[in-house]
């Protein structure tokens, strides 16, 4: 299971990272004028980021 998880877990943190950061961009294109949601959908990111990284170190 440990095994799984290290091939698996930083595969789907990246792969989540980047679709947050895609819709994070789409978001920036349509609403430029609201920065703070846009900086708080950022830091959002990168805690899922931290706490995907957090998991992987807790599992393993």
């Amino acid at each position: 299971m440990s095994s799984f998880l290290l091939i698996f877990a930083p595969l789907l943190t990246m792969i989540l990272t980047f679709l947050v950061l895609e819709f994070t961009k789409e978001f920036l294109d349509r609403y430029v004028d609201s920065s703070i949601i846009a900086v708080l959908i950022i830091m959002g990111a990168f805690g899922v980021i931290s706490a995907g990284i957090y998991y992987i170190v807790k599992f393993i």
